[in-house]
């Protein structure tokens, strides 16, 4: 995820193949993406900041749908049809206001809401936590919180708002 600083990102372990690309105008993004599906990648991860599309590839099978530049209406109705046909949302990047999404077969409760304050969603996390939902994605928009939440279990944390030195010291901690 770029922030205009630089990069932010998480490793897990793994095996296949994985690619990475970033600085892609909306043609060079689709292109990509593309190419890779045919080769069996599907986006793991996606970020848009002023137009330019960084994501992540690796391995997997099926549908995949994303659509990006959409109002918030536009998202809910878009939302509304993937879900009826059995997709779920895998990754949200909000973008200017604009919404971007990638939807892939799942199954499952899923909830979204979007333009929370910090307190409303610290208080609708914690009861979608309560309902055995977590965090699939999450993303703050000038100062606003959207998430994803869907069927998870284990414990979760979050914070923002981090330097990164604070961002450190927490890892440390988590870990």
């Amino acid at each position: 995820m770029s922030n205009g600083d630089g990069y932010a990102a998480v490793w897990r372990p793994g095996t296949g193949a994985q690619r990475w690309r970033s600085g892609m105008t909306l043609d060079q993004f689709k292109a990509q993406d593309r190419t890779y599906f045919n080769q069996g990648l599907r986006i793991k991860s996606l970020s848009i900041r002023n137009g330019r599309f960084t994501a992540v590839w690796r391995p997997g099978s099926g549908t995949q749908w994303w659509r990006s530049g959409m109002t918030l209406d536009e998202f809910k109705a878009q939302d509304q049809t993937y879900f009826s046909q059995g997709l779920r949302i895998t990754a949200m990047e909000i973008d200017n206001g604009h919404f971007a999404a990638v939807w892939r077969p799942g199954s499952g409760t899923q909830w979204w809401r979007a333009g929370m304050t910090a307190d409303e969603f610290k208080a609708q996390d914690q009861t979608y936590f309560n309902q055995g939902l977590r965090i699939r994605s999450l993303e703050i928009d000038s100062g606003r919180f959207s998430a994803v939440w869907q069927p998870g279990s284990g414990t979760q944390w979050w914070r923002a708002g981090m330097t990164g030195a604070e961002l450190e010291a927490q890892d440390q901690i988590y870990f």
